[in-house]
């Protein structure tokens, strides 16, 4: 499993770890350069599915990795499209920030599938429970697939992470 950075890293870690799962991550000093590249070249070198979570900031950050001739069957890429990076509507110090949309969140209106489709790939997409449950069974059962973009809202994803840690106190 590899992960992009942020978000991706901070909602892994409210999952209990499952052990026969191998985590990798760019985490580092929180740039989210290479994520994808990287989640490349390590299913290059992978037997099993090598899946890749990546929020949609890092994804098109590192979309160059996308103009690679030959990109790995066993390549399955998640990416959690909220428009922006909207953690940062969350965490201590840049959600108080003035600039905060301007500078940290950085929204966005591109066209994902379409862009993926511009490099000569195929996406899935999930706006809710059914299409997600829908897509991630087509992305693993089939080699015609290697992404499926999961649409949430910016305001409902920053709602749903506050709420869920109301509830864990």
């Amino acid at each position: 499993l590899q992960l992009g950075n942020s978000t991706v890293v901070r909602y892994s870690q409210l999952f209990d770890r499952r052990p026969d799962l191998q985590y990798f991550s760019n985490r580092g000093t929180s740039g989210i350069d290479g994520s994808t590249s990287t989640a490349m070249g390590a299913a290059s070198v992978f037997d099993g599915n090598c899946t890749f979570i990546t929020g949609d900031l890092s994804f098109l950050y590192d979309s160059n990795a996308l103009w690679s001739r030959t990109m790995p069957e066993n390549l399955k890429v998640i990416i959690m499209n909220n428009g922006g990076g909207s953690i940062f509507k969350v965490i201590e110090g840049p959600r108080t920030h003035e600039k905060v949309e301007e500078y940290f969140v950085a929204p966005h209106e591109v066209d994902l599938p379409a862009f993926i489709q511009s490099m000569g790939k195929e996406a899935l997409v999930a706006d809710d429970v059914s299409s997600l449950e829908e897509g991630l069974e087509e992305l693993y059962k089939n080699n015609r697939y290697s992404f499926l973009v999961v649409n949430t809202g910016s305001q409902d994803n920053e709602q749903v992470l506050k709420n869920y840690f109301k509830y864990l106190k």
